[in-house]
């Protein structure tokens, strides 16, 4: 697949960690995501069944990252 932004080739990978990721409209970066309010989340990108991590694809030219929630 092709890069949206530059044209170049994607690689594929995984955005991994070790607890859950929140997609937030806001940084949270004391309390964490866990606790912030409700209106401040999007999605949780990743629950107990995907493990660790969701699928990724980057462009190593221009440095981007697209996922899908």
């Amino acid at each position: 697949m092709k890069c949206p932004f530059c044209e170049s080739e994607l690689g594929n990978c995984y955005l991994e960690s070790s607890g859950f990721l929140y997609l937030t409209t806001k940084l949270h970066p004391f309390a964490g995501p866990q606790i912030a309010p409700k209106k401040d989340k999007i999605a949780r990108l990743n629950g107990r069944k995907e493990g660790t991590g969701i699928p990724v694809q980057y462009c190593p030219a221009c440095r981007k990252v697209i996922f899908r929630y």
